[in-house]
C-alpha cells in the first residue's frame, strides 16, 4: 500500500489468503515510520467493525490519525493543495525517497472533475 506493493502476497489466491490469516503478517520495512505502520495496522484489522473509522467517528478518525499530521483538509477539499505524484514502476526497486514523489502541475486535475 504505502510501499507501492500489496500488503499480502502469494503465488496464487490460496497463498494470499494464508498470508491474510497469518497473525504476523504483513511485515513492515524496519525503516517505515511508526505513524505509517500504525495506520496500516488499524486499517488492516480482520474485523471490519474494529477498523479505524468504522464506528461513528467515520472518516474523522482516519483524518485525525498522526499519519496525516500537517494535512490541512480544508485545503484538500477546496483543491488549494495539489496531491503528491508518486513516480514508480510496476515493481519498485529499493527504497522510496523524496525524489520519488513530485507535485503535479494541476493539468490533470480536470480528468476527475466529474468524479
Amino acid at each position: 500500500m504505502l510501499e507501492a506493493a500489496p500488503p499480502f502476497r502469494g503465488e496464487d489466491q490460496d497463498m494470499v489468503f494464508e498470508e491474510i490469516l497469518d497473525d504476523d503478517k504483513p511485515e513492515y520495512p524496519p525503516d517505515m515510520p511508526e505513524s505509517s505502520k500504525s495506520i496500516l495496522r488499524q486499517l488492516l484489522l480482520r474485523e471490519p467493525d474494529a477498523r479505524l473509522g468504522a464506528d461513528q467517528t467515520d472518516a474523522e478518525a482516519v483524518m485525525a490519525h498522526t499519519f496525516f499530521a500537517g494535512i490541512v483538509w480544508e485545503d484538500i477539499a477546496c483543491e488549494r493543495t495539489l496531491p503528491p505524484r508518486l513516480s514508480y514502476h510496476h515493481e519498485v526497486k529499493g527504497q522510496m525517497t523524496e525524489s520519488s514523489v513530485s507535485l503535479g502541475t494541476g493539468d490533470d486535475l480536470g480528468l476527475f472533475g466529474n468524479f
